[in-house]
């Protein structure tokens, strides 16, 4: 056991969680530490010594997984966390698992998930003899390594024998095969790296030379994301150049495009296809906060902030500024971006210590901040440095990093730290809402929900014969959220979803009015929390409406523990009417799908 602060455990799962949360979106802002989390949204974790989180994941139960390093016996780091901070006992020894790669300098960097529930870290070990190696270690769901991964769970990668092999990065590919991002030197100057490997943990002698790219440009690979068609990376050419490369899943090079005085330090792909990256450029000489958005083709995407870049300088407050850059970023399943970023402070002289701060930012869809996050889109975080961001299934975000205290001025401390913060209010009524509209007729109304592992979530909800006029839908072409509500017996908010009238799919309206009868809803992206279609039709005894979801963004639903039966599901609009179904029985419902027609 290692010492955490303690509170009760009275969240069972993830969905007990939402249910907590659900009622908790009147009195907790977007951007406020999540209390459900330790008490105050922060969790610190004394490992030993000094210990930091550079990378973490949440699981499809909610469970919190963090890896890196610590000071103390230093090993790949793996600790996962119950939904309310506390260790989780049944993972490693008290919450925490390790890979010894027996060399000594071990830190694990980043993680993935596989859809089977294994763990994948990857990180940078000694190498035997001069320079390091880049290392993958595997886990199973109970924290041992899965001896079917190179044979013993660990597998590491010399690029260039006798010089310096680093891992930054990790993504696994649809196709289960992993790759690696980093950087190596030959002849004593920086490359980038990509390391394919398949499923056992042997080079993928399918990708690149043997399974390895090696690149003169980008110099370093800091971040890594995959379409169902490239590999995309953020890195760093010479001392400040941004580079954006593209690469088919083979590891060929496709093209890359330049920043000039800046660096990408993390990346992530939206719904729509267009990529992010997150980093620092210059303004008045000093660094700050850049996201930059790339379209397909690879060129900055015009619609986004300023020419495709957004800049943004985070606060130092009192101490001296050092400058500040993007950590790592994320999508929200609202379609908003996420930002991790962290001030280089230092305090004022004559110590000038290291005092970084740290800032959640949120931008719109356009690059603007969001005014409606935390102060004017900025939110600060307990953690004094941040390295990793996950967001969850119900939008909440995660991020990881250290926390750092100082005992002598030459001397200290670090924990791990994991935080979490609420990233909206979510429109759904912590109650169902009296005096909605039902079906006329029993079985009027259908729902099917579906989730297989390694596939995107489906939902589709289907209502009809009943009685309403154009003017019950209110108008869905101006602001305003319609959300898609879903309650249990009790009753409490199971999981909920929304879009937001007036908004733009792409350079298009997402909403048009169908004639004089109703509305239409359409956005091939999904991204506003993964729902593609929304038809709202009026009449008398043959209204009609139906939802349509069918993205990874979609809410995760309770499966594989089957829904509570009656569900009450609502559609609730801004101007206060509501349309609903009632399904007490179903036809299915197990570990996959459910199926059921309307009471």
């Amino acid at each position: 056991m290692y010492p955490t602060r303690t509170v009760s455990r009275t969240l069972l799962s993830l969905w007990t969680a939402v249910l907590v949360c659900g009622a908790s979106p009147a009195f907790a802002a977007p951007g406020d530490p999540d209390p459900t989390l330790d008490g105050d949204g922060v969790l610190e974790t004394d490992l030993g010594s000094k210990a930091e989180a550079y990378g973490v994941a949440v699981q499809p139960d909610g469970k919190i997984i963090a890896v890196g390093w610590r000071e103390t016996a230093p090993t790949f780091i793996v600790a996962r966390f119950e939904l309310d901070g506390s260790p989780d006992l049944s993972f490693g020894s008290g919450g925490v698992a390790s890979a010894d790669f027996g060399v000594g300098g071990e830190a694990a960097s980043a993680i993935v998930l596989a859809p089977d529930g294994k763990i994948v870290v990857a990180g940078t070990v000694a190498g035997p003899g001069a320079g390091s190696q880049i290392a993958i270690a595997r886990f199973d769901d109970t924290g041992a390594l899965d001896s079917s991964f190179g044979g013993d769970g660990m597998t590491t990668t010399d690029v260039a024998a006798g010089t310096d092999d680093t891992a930054s990065t990790l993504v696994r590919l649809a196709s289960g095969r992993l790759v690696v991002g980093g950087s190596t030197k030959i002849a004593g100057s920086p490359h980038g790296v990509l390391v394919g490997y398949g499923d056992g943990g042997e080079l993928d002698l399918d990708f690149g030379d043997g399974g390895v790219v090696v690149m003169a440009d980008p110099e370093r690979i800091n971040g890594l994301t995959a379409s169902s068609s490239a590999i995309l990376a953020a890195g760093a050419s010479g001392f400040f150049d941004l580079v954006f490369a593209r690469f088919l899943l083979d590891g060929s090079p496709v093209g890359v495009t330049h920043i000039a005085s800046a660096v990408g330090n993390a990346i992530a792909l939206d719904p729509n296809g267009r990529v992010l990256v997150g980093g620092w450029t210059f303004e008045a000489n000093r660094p700050v906060t850049l996201v930059a958005r790339f379209g397909k083709s690879g060129r900055l995407d015009s619609h986004f902030g300023s020419a495709g870049i957004a800049t943004i300088d985070v606060p130092a407050g009192d101490l001296f500024d050092g400058g500040d850059q993007a950590r790592a970023l994320a999508v929200q399943p609202d379609g908003q971006i996420i930002v991790a970023a962290v001030d280089d402070s230092l305090s004022p002289p004559p110590f000038s210590q290291a005092q970084p701060i740290a800032w959640l930012v949120r931008f719109e869809d356009n690059g603007e901040l969001d005014s409606a996050f935390g102060d004017g889109g900025l939110e600060r975080t307990a953690g004094g440095t941040l390295a990793s961001l996950a967001v969850q299934s119900d939008g909440k975000v995660v991020t990881g990093g250290r926390r750092s205290f100082q005992q002598t001025p030459t001397s200290g401390l670090s924990f791990m730290v994991i935080a979490r913060n609420e990233a909206f209010v979510l429109a759904c009524a912590a109650t169902p809402q009296a005096g909605c509209a039902a079906p006329a007729t029993t079985a009027a109304s259908s729902i099917a929900v579906t989730e297989i592992s390694g596939k995107a979530p489906k939902l589709l909800w289907k209502w009809g014969k009943g009685t309403a006029t154009v003017g019950d839908f209110g108008d869905p072409t101006v602001p305003g959220a319609y959300a898609i509500c879903a309650y249990d017996a009790s009753p409490a908010l199971v999981f909920g979803a929304q879009v937001e009238g007036g908004s733009t799919c792409g350079s298009k309206p997402c909403w048009k009015a169908t004639g004089s009868s109703g509305f239409l809803f359409k956005d091939g992206g999904g991204v506003q929390w993964g729902i593609d279609k929304i038809k709202l039709k009026a009449g008398a005894g043959t209204a009609q409406l139906s939802v349509q979801g069918k993205h990874a963004a979609l809410p995760h639903v309770p499966l594989p523990s089957s829904l509570p039966l009656p569900l009450r599901l609502q559609l609730q609009t801004p101007n206060g009417t509501c349309f609903e179904a009632v399904f007490s029985t179903a036809s299915t419902n197990d570990a996959i799908k459910l199926k059921a027609k309307s009471d």
